[in-house]
């Protein structure tokens, strides 16, 4: 059981790694994905093409329905004017009464209207419904009214609920004047949404609807009566703007499905009349001709693989079969068969080239079978010959290892001395480099040498201008006490004045006492001359004390000039000793100099000693080194040459091997 599971796996296996049903499998995909793309274009133009169909029938539809809709609209336009134009109510006699008489005509004659109403200026209101719950206290009319006044001409409003408070309607609005043309009201009307939507009422298809929405997506009207008492808001499914920009169909989704979208804009109320078609219901024939486009290329390809199979298993797959079978008996040696077919394409092509490649096979094995006899005696010379060349190569090999080993001691030898003679060098570089640091630091001890001696001469000189310039003040100084004691006596005697000026008044003031009445203004001029003498006076004493206190300040002064001229000599006296110190440090830094130009010319007369030792010691190493290259070269040469030979003898017995080989080869084919 388990043999016979295992021959059905190997077939199974040939037969799926057979060129048969490779083509046949190509053949398969290719027309496969040639039917499905075919499918795929023909589907995506035939949805255009419904989509653009289904644009228009909505356009169509949504056309005809315009028209009536313009006409409902002009309608109630007309049916407002006519009332708003009532003599009645223009004369402002009773106009409530005259209003609700000529809404119940319209109301009655005409079906635009769910309800009508009057409202004056003079907080005048009268309505008239089809309704009964009314909603008096809406807020619009305040509004309205406003409106009227600026406009002063027909307006339909915006989306508010109806008078009853049911549902969405708009409402016409006519300002009212009276024959002098004062503003008295106004007469408005909400429109009907059921008697629009009965206008507006279009069935597209099975799902299909029409419906009517204002500037803000909100619906007034719609085919479907249930939809309208629900108040629908569409601004949450559609964007006017983008939907106003384009006048193509629409694909938009409301409750979990996709409908296809037409509109025409109606200026009147800034609206629009919307078409709408389940997108579903649009695609159901675009479904039917999958299913058809399917099955036809099902069909087909059953067909076309079938008319493949027999024509590729014929033209193909047979020859090549024919062809392995005579390739397997020319592998057991039979080389006499005929590969010619009666045919012109590839396959008799191939055969063709198989039986041309057998026929040089044949005269191959021929003439290895020749040249391998050849090739066996020329191994047998070419062992001989290897042999004594081995044993000389050999002998040659000891030789060179002498040479070397005696190369190598001589090339250590020498670069031991090498290394002595660089630490020899780095240490005169060494004590060079020190020479040069000491000769770098006495050049430049000489400058600043040079530069103290130059500074303490500038000092001294410049001590000497202090001296000289504190001799001079100690002078002013002098001049300055006797001022101040010239002031003082300046002073003393403006005191002296100030009493007898003081003495003077008091005696003018005891003469103008007596005087009596005409001496009373020269007693106040005695007053004010003894203010004067006394102010003088306490000036003087002032100046006095702060003259005593210059006096001090200039007696310290002095002394602090006599006691800085004592210290200023001492500081000459060493600026003195400094100079001699520097005269006699330069001339110790002029015979150092000396000493070290000459230790410097020494150890540069060491280094280029040196430098020759060097380069005497790396020719002699380079020669050395040369010897001992050409030493290991040499050997290497001779162990390249002995490997080569053991080469030369390893590929002979191979060429014998091979040799015998071919012709094992050759009898067994």
């Amino acid at each position: 059981m388990t043999i016979k599971f295992a021959e059905k796996k190997l077939n199974f296996n040939k037969k799926i790694h057979s060129i048969k049903f490779k083509i046949i499998l190509v053949v398969i995909i290719i027309v496969c994905l040639s039917l499905f793309t075919l499918g795929y274009i023909i589907t995506k133009n035939i949805s255009s093409e419904i989509k653009a169909e289904t644009h228009n029938n909505n356009l169509e539809i949504a056309g005809i329905i315009e028209n009536k809709t313009k006409e409902f609209f002009q309608g109630a336009e007309k049916s407002l004017n006519r009332v708003a134009e009532n003599y009645g109510i223009r004369s402002n006699n009773q106009p409530d009464l005259v209003a609700k008489r000529k809404f119940r005509e319209e109301m009655k004659n005409y079906n635009y209207f769910n309800a009508m109403f009057f409202l004056g200026t003079d907080g005048t209101y009268t309505v008239l419904s089809n309704e009964q719950n009314i909603n008096n206290d809406f807020l619009q009319r305040n509004y309205w009214l406003k409106k009227a006044r600026n406009r002063k001409e027909f307006f339909w409003t915006s989306t508010h609920l109806d008078i009853t408070g049911g549902k969405n309607t708009i409402s016409a609005v006519k300002p009212v004047f009276d024959y002098s043309n004062n503003f008295i009201g106004i007469i408005g009307a909400d429109l009907s949404p059921d008697n629009l939507s009965e206008v507006i009422k279009w069935k597209i298809g099975e799902n299909g609807f029409v419906y009517l929405i204002d500037n803000k997506a909100k619906v007034i009207a719609h085919t479907n009566k249930k939809l309208l008492e629900k108040k629908l808001d569409m601004s949450s499914y559609l964007d006017l703007n983008q939907l106003f920009a384009s006048d193509d169909i629409e694909l938009f989704s409301y409750n979990g499905e996709e409908y296809l979208l037409s509109h025409i804009k109606i200026d009147t109320i800034g609206g629009a009349l919307m078409a709408q078609v389940p997108a579903a219901q649009a695609y159901q024939l675009i479904d039917k001709i999958k299913k058809i486009i399917f099955i036809s290329a099902l069909i087909i390809v059953i067909i076309l693989i079938t008319l493949l199979y027999i024509f590729i298993h014929r033209t193909l797959i047979v020859p090549i079969l024919d062809l392995n079978n005579k390739l397997k008996k020319t592998e057991k040696g039979n080389f006499d068969l005929d590969f010619k077919l009666d045919k012109k394409d590839e396959i008799a092509d191939l055969a063709k080239s198989s039986g041309d490649l057998i026929n040089k096979i044949k005269m191959m094995i021929d003439n290895i079978e020749n040249l391998s006899s050849q090739v066996s005696f020329s191994s047998d010379n070419i062992n001989k010959a290897t042999s004594g060349l081995m044993k000389s190569t050999q002998s040659n090999q000891k030789i060179f290892d002498k040479v070397k080993n005696a190369a190598d001691r001589q090339e250590n030898n020498i670069e031991e001395v090498h290394k002595k003679i660089i630490s020899l060098n780095n240490d005169i570089k060494e004590i060079k480099e020190n020479n040069d640091t000491l000769t770098d630091s006495s050049v430049l001890m000489n400058e600043k040498t040079a530069k103290g001696e130059k500074s303490i001469k500038n000092v001294k000189k410049q001590m000497n201008i202090i001296k000289e310039k504190i001799d001079i003040v100690s002078q002013d100084i002098g001049s300055l006490v006797s001022l101040s004691e010239d002031i003082d006596n300046i002073l003393s005697i403006i005191n002296g004045i100030a009493e007898q000026t003081n003495l003077l008044a008091l005696n003018a003031s005891i003469e103008a006492a007596r005087a009596g009445n005409a001496g009373r203004g020269f007693s106040v001029v005695a007053e004010e001359i003894r203010d004067l003498s006394e102010e003088s006076r306490n000036s003087a004493e002032k100046i006095s004390k702060l003259i005593e206190k210059i006096k001090i300040e200039t007696h310290k002064a002095g002394e602090n000039m006599r006691s800085g001229k004592k210290e200023l000599n001492k500081g000459i006296e060493r600026v003195e000793t400094n100079s001699k110190n520097y005269l006699e440090i330069n001339n110790s830094l002029k015979k150092v100099n000396n000493v070290i130009d000459k230790s410097y010319q020494s150890a540069a007369d060491a280094d280029e000693a040196v430098k020759d030792i060097l380069e005497t010691m790396e020719d002699i190493s380079r020669i050395s080194q040369k010897n001992a290259d050409l030493s290991s070269e040499a050997q290497e040469r001779s162990e390249d040459q002995l490997n080569e030979i053991k080469d030369i003898d390893q590929q002979s017995e191979s060429l014998i091997n091979i040799v015998e080989k071919l012709k094992k080869l050759v009898k067994s084919v």
